[in-house]
């Protein structure tokens, strides 16, 4: 399992180092992001690229023409290594990590916002501005409005999550007259 995950690792790694040579790391990750959908989405693609039968040349034919319009030479050059290394089975793991690597070096942190109504621009403005204060880079947000939250709201900031809800709340308040 630690060789995996080594493993995983170093072509994350790897795939972070080469495409921050090109110059176009935002795209390529995008394009990456795109393509592990698809590789999680369409169970014959997974079939595809996880089976023994097919030899690495006719696997690279097809995928070159399913990912005709979203893949660069590089992307496919990367998909070359592991199929040819069968490590394909890491492909979604290796997208993870390489996204994580890229956000820990962007200049810029993904926001989520929920709420249970919708929130103003204005209040949105100055959550997001002590947000940006706070971890001390720029702030891309989108938000979600979730009736179950009963009022306040939860920040998904990277890959941490900051809840000030009042389901939440409540919750808690519950639990701790359970323990009483």
């Amino acid at each position: 399992m630690a060789s995996n995950q080594r493993t995983i690792r170093n072509y994350a790694r790897s795939i972070f180092l080469a495409a921050g040579k090109t110059d176009d790391i935002r795209n390529i990750h995008k394009r990456m992001i795109i393509i592990d959908q698809l590789h999680k989405s369409i169970p014959e693609l997974r079939l595809l690229l996880h089976s023994r039968r097919i030899d690495t040349p006719t696997k690279m034919t097809i995928i070159s023409k399913v990912l005709k319009n979203i893949a660069t030479p590089f992307e496919m050059e990367f998909f070359h290594v592991l199929i040819e290394n069968k490590e394909i089975r890491h492909f979604s793991q290796i997208i993870a990590q390489f996204s994580a690597l890229v956000e820990k070096e962007s200049d810029s942190v993904k926001v989520t916002v929920s709420t249970a109504d919708k929130i103003s621009e204005q209040s949105l403005s100055e959550i997001m501005a002590e947000v940006e204060k706070s971890v001390g880079k720029q702030v891309e947000y989108h938000t979600n409005i979730d009736p179950g939250l009963i009022g306040g709201m939860t920040l998904r900031i990277g890959n941490t999550i900051v809840d000030g809800s009042v389901s939440k709340r409540l919750e808690k308040l519950k639990m701790s007259l359970l323990r009483a």
